[in-house]
């Protein structure tokens, strides 16, 4: 950490960081939203071996969508449906995965929009099919379905059985948990809250950290 403030802070005397995480694999990961600072690291070359991530796009939640709809369809009938969105191009549109509670007939879908996409249809009726919803920001920081730990994906999990959201002990769910009558425990901070409350400052830093990775600006691009 200090070779990483020294050759950074040689690059610009007064740095406007927002954020340094080192990884499971010994690198360091630095998040940065001041234009400044990220170009004065981009002229690093000596001391540091610097990749760049390209900012993330905004997602957006679509709540109630037929269970039939696929993605092409949703796709394809928010531009044809939507005035704001008729000259949007449909890479600028692309649902990822459903996500929450679903039933024989519905379910909410995660949608990966550009910037000027998401400022359109933000908090606005969009019609979608036979249906109509309202877009919502989607900031859920990626964590492991299965031991509930950030560090890896869930495909990547050594654990043999899941953990639960509630006290945070391996070998059932939420829903059977033989510890609900007694204070929830969290498996990222131990406190008093379930896994993923926005309660715990260590998952609200990661949402925070995931939303000043997204870029929310508008390119011009539709």
């Amino acid at each position: 950490m200090d070779d990483i403030w020294r050759v950074v802070s040689a690059a610009i005397p007064k740095p406007k960081l927002d954020g340094c995480k080192k990884l499971a694999n010994g690198n360091y990961v630095l998040t940065c939203s001041d234009a400044g600072t990220v170009d004065a690291i981009r002229q690093i070359n000596e001391g540091l071996s610097i990749k760049e991530s390209l900012p993330r796009k905004p997602r957006v939640k679509l709540k109630n969508i037929p269970i039939e709809y696929t993605p092409e369809f949703i796709t394809g009938s928010m531009i044809a449906q939507n005035e704001g969105l008729s000259d949007s191009d449909p890479s600028n549109i692309r649902p990822l995965f459903r996500c929450g509670r679903r039933n024989d007939h519905t379910s909410d879908w995660v949608v990966e929009v550009s910037p000027t996409v998401f400022s359109r249809i933000n908090g606005k009726r969009t019609y979608v099919g036979m249906i109509s919803t309202f877009p919502r920001p989607f900031n859920l920081a990626p964590y492991c379905r299965r031991c509930l730990l950030t560090e890896h994906k869930t495909s990547e999990c050594k654990a043999v059985t899941s953990s639960c959201l509630h006290c945070a002990e391996p070998g059932h769910n939420r829903s059977d948990c033989p510890n609900r009558d007694k204070s929830p425990c969290c498996a990222h901070c131990k406190g008093e809250h379930a896994t993923l409350s926005k309660e715990c400052a260590k998952w609200a830093e990661r949402i925070r950290a995931l939303q000043l990775k997204t870029d929310y600006n508008k390119p011009n691009e539709s």
